[in-house]
């Protein structure tokens, strides 16, 4: 599947500028930033410490499920957003 495929499940325009700017992350349009993982462990965490930290003040990246993820949270992480 390509990110021309990917991006329209999540109401992006598939024909926005796609720019690498890590091994596993995209920037897409200047808008969003799109990052691939493969350890479950690891992004269940930092799904988790997004939700958390805006409570403190503290901006974070939103976070959305591509795939069913392990726990409950299998399309969009931060509960009320």
């Amino acid at each position: 599947m390509t990110l021309q495929h990917i991006l329209p499940l999540f109401g992006i325009d598939p024909s926005e500028p796609v720019k690498p700017i890590h091994k596993s992350a995209w920037d897409i349009g200047g808008q969003y930033i799109l990052k691939k993982g493969a350890n479950a462990n690891e992004l269940e965490k930092s799904m988790l410490l997004s939700g958390l930290l805006p409570a403190k003040g503290i901006p974070v990246p939103e976070y959305y499920a591509a795939t069913p993820a392990p726990s409950a949270r299998s399309t969009k992480c931060c509960p009320g957003k």
